[in-house]
């Protein structure tokens, strides 16, 4: 489970209400499943950048 909080003076104080704010937190199965849906959508674009071989 995440634990909430801040740093104030170097101490690490629990945050007691409020929401997340910042960025968006994924389960390593969700990241799993973005990449191999953007894996899938980008393979069939040609690059963006040249290929030098």
């Amino acid at each position: 489970m995440l634990k909430a909080g801040y740093l104030e003076d170097g101490r690490w104080n629990a945050t007691l209400s409020g929401a997340q704010q910042g960025g968006v937190i994924l389960l390593p199965e969700q990241a799993d499943y973005l990449v191999c849906r953007a894996h899938g959508f980008l393979a069939d674009r040609p690059p963006a950048v040249p290929v030098l071989s």
